[in-house]
């Protein structure tokens, strides 16, 4: 195939006319003629077309820069300054100037949680998603992407739900010149009890994993912590209650509180049961302590004791030694009270390759990830 497929007298009178080395330009020209990137800078050299100079940047431009950064979009700064994104982007990192998160009429969730004296989540899965908080999603530049408010939604939504933020946490002025539905409210939540959407403190996170792992449910922890349920249950999704590196909260797919409330209880349950089973064989063993014949037995069992209903080894008739026996693969001798065909080596070599198998098959429909 020639080289030249992409060439047009098209292209190169564009490239000659239009060409000034931006990425503007070249995307421009790109998707004019829908030619590859480098066919356009090739040419470009080939004519002998070069980059045009950058226009050196005033005194009065950057001030102008320091002005807009914050209060403008990039594309609206684009526009009032006719520069380039790249031109704009780069002088703002020589002048030092703050993100836009800091420096503009917009506040992360974040800010406006320290600002308010509310919890992040409270702001971000209640306020915005729930009771209408304006609110947008934007990329900054090395982070991930943060809720944005406005500060002019934000003290209009403060207005209109005045029963669902409490005033004595913000400082005087900390939202500017106060107005006069702000002062009434002042004085109105002087007369309230501080307790709705206040942030968790240390002591209140070790009282809850203490109460929850004493068995109650988070109906009897709000009650003691003077919170609701459904905040007991958000709070413990997001702490090790259990000190394993889980979170109760951890799940695959969303699931209801009943739900959550369940496996709560029966991972309870399982702790019980396993703490019942320790003071059994630890009773068996002091029950039968001394007869060492119950260790040859088939008949013991270290939880239930002598399966065969026998309280004395000694003068005890249904004694039967534990049978040797020989592993099918691998043809090993093993003495084990239960009758298997495979020694425990092998089972755990089994069931290592059917994982191994499992992966494999499932690797190309996306259930198995790669090891």
């Amino acid at each position: 195939m020639s080289k030249r497929k992409y060439f047009s007298d098209e292209l190169a009178a564009a490239i000659k006319a239009r060409y000034d080395g931006s990425s503007e330009a070249i995307t421009e020209l790109q998707k004019e003629f829908n030619v590859p990137r480098y066919t356009i800078t090739t040419y470009a050299r080939k004519f002998g077309v070069t980059r045009k100079k950058l226009r050196e940047w005033t005194s009065e431009e950057e001030d102008l820069l320091r002005e807009l950064w914050g209060q403008k979009t990039l594309p609206q700064i684009m526009k009032i300054m006719g520069r380039t994104k790249t031109s704009i982007l780069n002088k703002y990192k020589r002048l030092g100037l703050e993100g836009a998160t800091r420096a503009g009429e917009y506040l992360t969730a974040c800010a406006v949680s320290d600002l308010l004296g509310v919890d992040v989540h409270a702001i971000t899965e209640r306020w915005i998603e729930k009771y209408g908080l304006k609110a947008t999603r934007k990329a900054m530049r090395g982070v991930k992407k943060m809720w944005m408010i406005r500060m002019e939604d934000l003290l209009q939504w403060l207005k209109n739900n005045q029963d669902k933020w409490d005033s004595r946490r913000v400082e005087p002025y900390a939202l500017g010149e106060e107005p006069e539905w702000l002062k009434a409210k002042r004085e109105a939540d002087s007369k309230k009890t501080l307790r709705t959407a206040q942030k968790w403190t240390p002591e209140e996170d070790a009282k809850a994993i203490m109460l929850f792992k004493a068995g109650m449910n988070y109906v009897q922890i709000g009650k003691q912590l003077q919170r609701s349920r459904e905040a007991v249950e958000r709070r413990l999704s997001r702490l090790d209650v259990w000190g394993s590196g889980k979170f109760v909260g951890d799940r695959k797919y969303k699931t209801s509180g009943r739900f959550a409330e369940l496996k709560e209880q029966a991972e309870r349950r399982k702790l019980i049961t396993r703490l019942a089973e320790l003071i059994l064989i630890k009773r068996n063993q002091i029950a039968f302590d001394g007869y060492w014949q119950k260790s040859m037995c088939m008949n013991w069992h270290d939880i239930k004791g002598c399966t065969a209903g026998q309280n004395n080894c000694d003068e005890c008739t249904e004694f039967i030694r534990i049978q040797e026996q020989y592993c099918r693969r691998c043809g090993a001798t093993f003495y084990k009270r239960q009758i298997s065909d495979i020694c425990d080596p092998c089972a755990t070599a089994r069931k290592k390759q059917y994982q191994r198998k499992w992966v494999i098959m499932n690797r190309r429909k996306g259930l198995a990830k790669v090891i």
